[in-house]
C-alpha cells in the first residue's frame, strides 16, 4: 500500500534537494506571488486534478501549502490520481526557516 511522506519543514529543502523532487505550492497564485520555494511549480489545490498532466510521474512529488492543511489533500488527491511517491511538508512554511 502506498503512503503520504511526511517531510519534517526543517528537513524539506535538504529533503527535496537530495531527492529531486517535483515541488508543487498548492496556495492560490495570489499566496504563490507573495513569495514561494525556489524552483515550485504553483498548482492551486482546486486545479490538481485539471493539471495532473503537468506533474512527471517518475519523479517523486512534494506538496506544500502555509500550514500543511491544503498539502496534505492534495496529497492524497495525488495518490487517487495514481501518483505513487507522494510526500508533504507538514507544518508548510509557517515552519520552515525560508526568510
Amino acid at each position: 500500500m502506498t503512503q503520504i511522506k511526511s517531510i519534517d519543514a526543517e528537513d524539506a529543502l535538504d529533503y527535496i534537494h537530495i531527492n529531486e523532487c517535483f515541488l508543487i505550492d498548492v496556495r492560490s497564485a495570489e499566496e504563490f506571488s507573495q513569495g514561494a520555494i525556489e524552483g515550485a511549480v504553483n498548482i492551486p489545490l482546486f486545479e490538481l486534478h485539471l493539471r495532473a498532466d503537468e506533474i512527471p510521474v517518475n519523479r517523486e512529488i512534494v506538496v506544500y501549502c502555509t500550514h500543511g492543511v491544503r498539502s496534505g489533500k492534495a496529497a492524497h488527491l495525488l495518490l487517487g490520481d495514481g501518483f505513487a511517491k507522494v510526500g508533504h511538508i507538514s507544518g508548510g512554511l509557517d515552519e520552515m526557516d525560508l526568510y
